[in-house]
């Protein structure tokens, strides 16, 4: 998704949005488990029966920039999953997470030593951002916006991407770009919050080159999506070269 900086997402997590128009939808305020009130993460008895069972691990922490986010690790699932206590995790959440997550990954050439991302699943008051989805290389973690699970909530997130906020094309997004980061490390660079700023230079330079040798000009970028000619005109050659990457394998969407 939009171009993930490390840095600013720390002086952007000092302010608060004013207005989230799907904070409600998600239960925000739903008490956490073993606080005494209703578990937020309580499953319709109509999906209990078609989804596998949610297993939640101890309370843990984790840290975005300045905050400090209360939540718990997903046991049950495929991947390596923390959830935000501000969060409600059904049953169906997890199945459209894992199978989104493998069919993504699965997609992309594997590389030898590659460790696959913690996922945050966060409330959109956590993201702070309407996105749907980014990926950190240097913590080499996932942030995923929880809005995403229910078209009535992921309808209202940036959809100027392929694919607009389609669930198959945002992850597929994310996946480029952690396959990126691991193919980078795997020969030889490091990814580290102070040399952030010159491993996407690094990014930016080679994606400008292929974009060249694709016939990707300003003038034609925006077939691509808004997003990819938004980034262009700011020289963030890495979400253009990763958004048209996205439209070769979902020409249809």
């Amino acid at each position: 998704m939009k171009r993930f900086d490390y840095l600013q997402e720390i002086d952007c997590l000092c302010e608060i949005e004013k207005f989230n128009p799907y904070h409600d939808h998600l239960g925000r305020f739903a008490p956490a488990p073993g606080s005494g009130g209703a578990n937020p993460r309580q499953t319709d008895l109509s999906q209990a029966q078609h989804y596998r069972a949610i297993e939640f691990g101890e309370a843990t922490t984790r840290e975005r920039g300045t905050a400090v986010l209360q939540g718990r690790k997903v046991e049950s699932s495929d991947f390596d999953v923390w959830v935000s206590d501000k969060v409600t995790f059904s049953r169906r959440s997890q199945h459209i997470l894992n199978k989104e997550l493998t069919t993504a990954f699965e997609a992309l050439p594997k590389i030898d030593g590659a460790v696959k991302p913690e996922v945050l699943v966060m409330d959109p008051m956590e993201i702070m951002r309407p996105m749907a989805a980014a990926y950190n290389p240097v913590q080499n973690t996932l942030y995923v916006n929880a809005a995403i699970f229910e078209k009535s909530t992921r309808a209202q997130l940036d959809g100027d991407y392929v694919g607009g906020t389609r669930l198959e094309t945002t992850f597929y997004h994310e996946a480029l770009h952690w396959h990126d980061a691991w193919k980078f490390k795997a020969a030889g660079g490091t990814i580290t919050k102070a040399n952030y700023a010159d491993y996407l230079e690094t990014q930016n330079r080679k994606a400008k080159k292929r974009l060249d040798s694709a016939g990707v000009t300003e003038d034609n970028v925006n077939k691509i999506s808004d997003y990819a000619q938004e980034s262009y005109k700011k020289k963030n050659f890495d979400e253009v070269y990763t958004e048209y990457r996205v439209l070769k394998r979902f020409r249809k969407v």
